[in-house]
């Protein structure tokens, strides 16, 4: 049987609970034949600990568990090459509160900072500050060599913020952008902050939503984007039809196009509708910088 090793910690040892033996295997895909020992690790609420794969951390005042998944994709600049975009490093955690239900979310860290998202769930936002090892070249790192520094804040619960997010990069796949499913009614752009209009089913607790775009332009005149709006409903058990508009900051996009061009010019904005397995409608709309 898989087994979780608590550290003991002031000579006394925490209480063990069954419940995180049976999340981390179903997290971990562990089978009762695996050996691999789940470490837990105690922090406090806004405390930066430093964890790995095969470790579980405690808050015991929020009776919250969380851990790294094995889904973690790196695109940074390797240090030995040129590139026109730092990159990123996108990180997938698990959580549980209560002993009860099992939730990911996905944060995001680059070098620079520039390009950083929290992984939020109803209440919370994990921070990554951190990533290490940086990549040396285009090989690869292996999974249990990566250590991420991170700390948990509390966060509005029903999503009620006036924060303008930027848009996101990420190398995914378009279909493993789209979780949760929405509407996509209206698109429009106000210098560097485009609006979408959507509706979803929920109404219990907060929703994660996220703009993300490929990092790479169509040639064409003017270049076109890609973009596709990531929408985690974690389980929200509500069914009421709610409409909403949700603004993201795209100045990021003007910048990296001028990474690659050398200057400023017109681009289209091609925001997906959601879709299950590739790219459908979509509603286009031109951004000047």
């Amino acid at each position: 049987m898989a087994i979780l090793r608590l550290i003991q910690k002031g000579g006394n040892m925490h209480k063990f609970y069954l419940g995180i033996i049976v999340i981390s295997m179903a997290v971990f895909g562990l089978n009762c034949g695996d050996s691999r020992i789940l470490f837990s690790v105690d922090a406090r609420l806004g405390e930066t600990v430093v964890i790995k794969f095969d470790q579980v951390v405690r808050i015991d005042s929020e009776d919250l568990y969380f851990g790294l998944t094995d889904q973690i994709v790196d695109s940074r600049c390797p240090a030995n090459a040129y590139c026109f975009w730092e990159g990123q490093v996108g990180a997938q955690f698990w959580f549980t509160k209560n002993h009860v239900d099992t939730l990911l979310a996905t944060g995001l860290c680059s070098p620079s900072g520039s390009y950083n998202k929290d992984a939020e769930i109803p209440c919370y936002r994990l921070i990554i500050e951190s990533v290490e090892p940086y990549p040396p070249d285009a090989e690869g790192i292996p999974l249990e060599q990566y250590r991420v520094r991170v700390r948990v804040e509390r966060n509005d619960c029903y999503g009620n913020t006036a924060e303008i997010k930027p848009v996101q990069f990420s190398i995914l796949p378009p279909d493993q952008l789209q979780k949760s499913s929405f509407q996509l009614n209206d698109v429009t752009i106000l210098a560097d902050t485009i609006t979408l209009d959507i509706s979803y089913g929920g109404g219990c607790h907060s929703h994660d939503l996220v703009l993300y775009m490929t990092p790479a332009f169509m040639e064409s005149y003017p270049v076109q984007a890609s973009l596709y709006l990531y929408h985690n409903d974690f389980n929200d058990p509500c069914d009421a039809w709610l409409t909403r508009s949700v603004s993201f900051n795209v100045e990021q996009i003007a910048k990296l196009y001028k990474s690659y061009y050398g200057e400023y010019d017109d681009i289209i904005l091609n925001v997906y509708r959601y879709f299950d397995t590739a790219p459908t409608g979509k509603i286009s709309v031109k951004y000047t910088p």
